[in-house]
Protein backbone atom coordinates (compact mmCIF):
# COMPACT_ATOMS: atom_id res chain seq x y z
CA UNK A 1 0.00 0.00 0.00
CA UNK A 2 1.43 3.35 -1.02
CA UNK A 3 0.08 5.84 1.47
CA UNK A 4 2.31 8.72 0.36
CA UNK A 5 0.85 8.60 -3.14
CA UNK A 6 -2.49 10.08 -2.07
CA UNK A 7 -1.29 11.99 0.98
CA UNK A 8 -0.96 15.35 -0.76
CA UNK A 9 -4.41 15.23 -2.31
CA UNK A 10 -6.02 14.07 0.92
CA UNK A 11 -4.19 16.73 2.93
CA UNK A 12 -5.33 19.50 0.60
CA UNK A 13 -8.92 18.23 0.68
CA UNK A 14 -9.06 17.92 4.48
CA UNK A 15 -7.33 21.24 5.16
CA UNK A 16 -9.48 22.98 2.54
CA UNK A 17 -12.59 21.60 4.22
CA UNK A 18 -11.29 22.70 7.61
CA UNK A 19 -10.59 26.27 6.45
CA UNK A 20 -13.92 26.49 4.60
CA UNK A 21 -15.86 25.26 7.60
CA UNK A 22 -14.01 27.63 9.92
CA UNK A 23 -14.86 30.56 7.64
CA UNK A 24 -18.48 29.43 7.48
CA UNK A 25 -18.70 29.24 11.29
CA UNK A 26 -17.18 32.72 11.62
CA UNK A 27 -19.61 34.13 9.05
CA UNK A 28 -22.62 32.47 10.70
CA UNK A 29 -21.64 33.67 14.16
CA UNK A 30 -21.16 37.24 12.96
CA UNK A 31 -24.53 37.32 11.18
CA UNK A 32 -26.58 35.85 14.06
CA UNK A 33 -27.56 37.69 17.21
CA UNK A 34 -25.59 36.71 20.31
CA UNK A 35 -27.35 34.33 22.69
CA UNK A 36 -26.54 32.66 26.00
CA UNK A 37 -27.45 29.23 24.72
CA UNK A 38 -26.26 26.94 21.97
CA UNK A 39 -28.14 27.17 18.69
CA UNK A 40 -28.74 24.23 16.36
CA UNK A 41 -26.45 25.71 13.74
CA UNK A 42 -23.66 25.82 16.34
CA UNK A 43 -24.19 22.16 17.15
CA UNK A 44 -24.32 21.18 13.47
CA UNK A 45 -21.15 23.07 12.56
CA UNK A 46 -19.42 21.76 15.68
CA UNK A 47 -20.13 18.14 14.76
CA UNK A 48 -19.12 18.83 11.16
CA UNK A 49 -15.86 20.32 12.37
CA UNK A 50 -15.36 17.26 14.58
CA UNK A 51 -15.70 14.98 11.55
CA UNK A 52 -13.14 17.01 9.60
CA UNK A 53 -10.68 16.95 12.51
CA UNK A 54 -11.24 13.19 12.94
CA UNK A 55 -10.44 12.68 9.24
CA UNK A 56 -7.28 14.76 9.63
CA UNK A 57 -6.18 12.72 12.66
CA UNK A 58 -6.93 9.44 10.88
CA UNK A 59 -4.90 10.51 7.88
CA UNK A 60 -1.96 11.54 10.08
CA UNK A 61 -2.13 8.27 12.05
CA UNK A 62 -2.15 6.08 8.95
CA UNK A 63 0.69 8.08 7.41
CA UNK A 64 2.79 7.85 10.58
CA UNK A 65 2.25 4.11 10.96
CA UNK A 66 2.99 3.44 7.30
CA UNK A 67 6.15 5.54 7.36
CA UNK A 68 7.38 3.93 10.59
CA UNK A 69 6.78 0.54 9.01
CA UNK A 70 8.76 1.51 5.92
CA UNK A 71 11.60 2.85 8.09
CA UNK A 72 11.75 -0.47 9.98
CA UNK A 73 12.01 -2.35 6.70
CA UNK A 74 14.89 -0.13 5.55
CA UNK A 75 16.77 -0.42 8.86
CA UNK A 76 16.70 -4.24 9.05
CA UNK A 77 20.27 -5.53 9.02
CA UNK A 78 19.99 -8.58 11.28
CA UNK A 79 19.43 -11.85 9.43
CA UNK A 80 18.34 -13.94 12.44
CA UNK A 81 15.19 -12.01 13.23
CA UNK A 82 14.53 -10.71 9.73
CA UNK A 83 11.50 -12.95 9.32
CA UNK A 84 9.94 -11.69 12.57
CA UNK A 85 10.57 -8.08 11.62
CA UNK A 86 9.09 -8.61 8.18
CA UNK A 87 6.04 -10.33 9.67
CA UNK A 88 5.57 -7.40 12.04
CA UNK A 89 5.94 -4.94 9.17
CA UNK A 90 3.32 -6.82 7.13
CA UNK A 91 0.95 -6.80 10.12
CA UNK A 92 1.44 -3.05 10.54
CA UNK A 93 0.78 -2.42 6.86
CA UNK A 94 -2.35 -4.59 6.98
CA UNK A 95 -3.54 -2.63 10.01
CA UNK A 96 -2.86 0.67 8.21
CA UNK A 97 -4.74 -0.51 5.15
CA UNK A 98 -7.71 -1.79 7.19
CA UNK A 99 -7.88 1.45 9.19
CA UNK A 100 -7.75 3.50 6.01
CA UNK A 101 -10.48 1.47 4.27
CA UNK A 102 -12.65 1.48 7.39
CA UNK A 103 -12.33 5.26 7.72
CA UNK A 104 -13.11 5.84 4.05
CA UNK A 105 -16.41 4.01 4.55
CA UNK A 106 -17.29 4.80 8.18
CA UNK A 107 -16.77 8.59 8.15
CA UNK A 108 -19.08 9.36 5.21
CA UNK A 109 -21.73 6.89 6.41
CA UNK A 110 -21.64 8.28 9.96
CA UNK A 111 -21.85 11.86 8.68
CA UNK A 112 -24.71 10.99 6.33
CA UNK A 113 -26.61 9.37 9.22
CA UNK A 114 -25.93 12.44 11.35
CA UNK A 115 -27.29 14.75 8.66
CA UNK A 116 -30.37 12.58 8.06
CA UNK A 117 -31.29 12.30 11.74
CA UNK A 118 -30.30 15.83 12.74
CA UNK A 119 -32.08 17.70 9.99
Amino acid sequence: MNVNKALTARSITVLGSLFTLTGLVAFLNSSMPPTNYSKQIDQFTGVSLGFVIAALLEMATVNYLANSCCQEEKNDNCESSQFNKMALAVKKMNFCHKLDVFSRIAFPVAYLLFVIFYV
